[in-house]
């Protein structure tokens, strides 16, 4: 681009590219690539007219409708001119990032994924923990209460709801990735009917 970014040449990639807004030459470069109608405020371009020096910035690709695409590693290096010395446009390079961003993004949500498994992991031990001591209890007060007793049916209600919770922190382990799935056939008429 010239010093007032005017696209002065392209390589066939960025025509591939920006095909919907061909020809390229001829027009400003936010024009042709981000349908702006005025200079972006975080181009390294600008910033290479300014000081002279190269520069780098992350910008969105942008494609029909200034619809963003995806992102790319924008670079820009001073053009001067030989003979007088003095800056007469900027070599943008440009390299499309947007499977790695992509593939961050990924790795970032399967370390969140990783610490909520060893938190549901860590839950579910203490939870445990708790079950083992209601679940103890309730079997000592149960041999200690006659079966006539309305209590009794109380202590089975106990005795059942921890049971459930203890098939719910067995799943908490297995999300977590600390104990093997081990799947198994239920009648879902009997699953029903204790729910």
């Amino acid at each position: 681009v010239d010093t007032h970014l005017v696209i002065q040449a392209v390589n066939p990639m960025m025509e591939r590219c920006y095909a919907h807004a061909m020809p390229l030459v001829g027009k400003k470069c936010y024009e042709a690539y981000h349908g702006a109608s005025a200079p972006c405020e975080i181009c390294p371009t600008q910033e290479t007219l300014k000081t002279g020096k190269s520069a780098y910035r992350n910008v969105p690709k942008t494609g029909p409708q200034r619809k963003v695409l995806g992102a790319q590693d924008l670079y820009s290096f001073p053009l001067f001119d030989s003979s007088t010395g003095q800056l007469k446009g900027v070599i943008e390079y440009v390299r499309d990032i947007t499977e790695q961003k992509r593939l961050e993004e990924q790795l970032r949500q399967s370390h969140k994924m990783d610490a909520v498994g060893q938190l549901a992991g860590g839950i579910a031990h203490d939870f445990n923990n708790l079950l083992t001591c209601i679940s103890g209890f309730s079997e000592l007060l149960d041999g200690q209460i006659a079966e006539d007793t309305p209590m009794k049916k109380d202590v089975e209600q106990i005795q059942k709801a921890c049971s459930q919770a203890t098939s719910l922190t067995r799943q908490l382990l297995a999300f977590s990735r600390q104990q093997v799935l081990q799947p198994k056939v239920h009648s879902l008429n009997i699953v029903v009917a204790e729910t």
